[in-house]
């Protein structure tokens, strides 16, 4: 699950300032021979992008962009289940 939000503020014609405010949950199941384990976490993330777009919006329909930046991640929840022999 992805829910979240972004700005886009324009620093000149081919560069963008792009935050982001992102809710993500992750996580995975796993059963094998009669023991079944799953791990879920949720995380605030919050990018902190630079946007480059190499074509001028003008000159085609098609406009490829770049994104470079770092990611603030804030763990909100975990969740661990687990069932089968030896599992307590």
């Amino acid at each position: 699950l992805l829910l979240g939000g972004y700005g886009l503020f324009p620093l000149n014609a081919n560069v963008a300032f792009r935050p982001e405010l992102l809710f993500a949950q992750k996580g995975v199941n796993y059963s094998e021979d009669g023991i079944s384990a799953g791990v879920h976490l949720s995380y605030i993330d919050v990018p902190l992008l630079l946007q480059f777009a190499p074509t001028p919006a003008a000159t085609s329909t098609l406009r490829p962009h770049l994104y470079v930046g770092p990611t603030l991640s804030v763990r909100t929840g975990c969740q661990f289940t687990g069932s089968g022999e030896g599992i307590t």
